[in-house]
């Protein structure tokens, strides 16, 4: 009997370690897919291409509202709630501007803020 508790316990163990490690997954996919979007703002106002800009902030847009915030952490969550305005005004801007002009005064501004959030879930450590 103490035999069959002790693996109960075991596999309820390994089944909510499993589902923590899936939901951090879901999260490091997410940032990822924010960071490839925010990457292809980037080159398209590099180019001055403002019609890129405006889709891949788009992108950006829809991704930052798909972000699992219950994965967080209390210190990845408190980030996230400081940020999450700031990176919807600037990518906003960005998607429904076609001056590329502009689009890069907010790109400096989303450039900082999204900075910040990888620096406060660090996501961009080597190692980590």
């Amino acid at each position: 009997m103490k035999q069959l508790r002790t693996f109960i316990l075991l596999l309820a163990v390994l089944t909510s370690f499993t589902h923590a490690k899936a939901q951090v997954n879901m999260l490091d996919k997410a940032i990822n897919k924010a960071t490839d979007s925010y990457l292809g703002i980037k080159n398209a106002l590099a180019a001055n291409d403002g019609v890129a800009a405006e889709n891949n902030a788009k992108e950006f847009l829809t991704v930052l509202n798909s972000v699992p915030v219950n994965s967080m952490t209390a210190d990845q969550s408190k980030v996230w709630k400081k940020y999450i305005d700031r990176l919807q005004f600037d990518g906003r801007h960005i998607s429904e501007v076609p001056r590329v002009e502009h689009q890069k005064e907010h790109f400096a501004s989303l450039t900082k803020n999204w900075r910040a959030v990888l620096d406060g879930f660090k996501m961009n450590k080597p190692g980590v």
